[in-house]
């Protein structure tokens, strides 16, 4: 229960540090603000981070290995890099407001 605890922690200060570094903070009109993309996931415009990593294990069963949230098209997309079993790296596109699974492609 704890380790479930410190890895929910770990991915939430991994979620906010990629978002600073991924420049995803912009395009809310804020630069430097995780609490922009914290409002649009409490109105429903952006999937909540847990959700979308649930989603991207199911499609591609492995390890996280990095997250950013960028607009792509008009729209704002999850893109998420795991680590197989096998060793390979794919990245995992999803839709970040309804939850589809857009691309899923070697890295």
């Amino acid at each position: 229960m704890a380790r479930n605890r410190y890895f929910l922690m770990f991915v939430a200060v991994l979620y906010v540090v990629v978002l600073e570094m991924s420049g995803a903070n912009e395009a809310f009109g804020q630069q430097h603000d995780p609490r922009d993309i914290q409002a649009a996931v409490r109105r429903g415009e952006v999937l909540p981070l847990p959700r979308i990593l649930d989603l991207a294990q199911k499609r591609v069963p492995g390890e996280v290995l990095e997250v950013e949230l960028e607009k792509d098209d008009g729209r704002f997309v999850y893109e998420v890099k795991m680590l197989t079993p096998d060793g390979r790296v794919r990245e995992v596109t999803i839709d970040a407001h309804s939850g589809k699974i857009l691309t899923v492609e070697d890295d």
